[in-house]
């Protein structure tokens, strides 16, 4: 009988547990609840690439859309949340309403 309920705790902690980290780690609402970057965090990240002049979400989830200006000119870089992949370029959507809306207006990708 004590296995039985040890056996059936166990189960239950597991499920809470995956319930709680599915919650904790997927962006279902608003990114910006769960996943933040600080001006201090990306001018470490950034540095020698430029002055990071901005920091919001990217249109693509999982993703921030930093502004850098460097020698009087600015430029757009996305960062992961992990903080491990910065990629330079422009985004631009596949839904065929939106393929002509670019997700940001600056003319010069960063170059990392």
């Amino acid at each position: 009988m004590s296995r039985s309920i040890g056996i059936v705790s166990f189960g239950l902690l597991i499920i809470c547990t995956a319930a709680q980290a599915k919650t904790q780690y997927s962006c279902e609402r608003n990114c910006a609840e769960c996943h933040t970057l600080s001006q201090a965090e990306a001018s470490i990240i950034f540095k020698g690439l430029g002055e990071v002049k901005n920091i919001r979400m990217s249109p693509v989830k999982g993703l921030w859309l930093i502004t850098l200006e460097k020698d009087g000119r600015q430029g757009v870089a996305y960062l992961d949340f992990a903080r491990k992949n910065i990629i330079a370029g422009d985004v631009f959507s596949l839904e065929p309403d939106k393929r002509e809306i670019r997700a940001h207006k600056q003319a010069d990708p960063v170059k990392p």
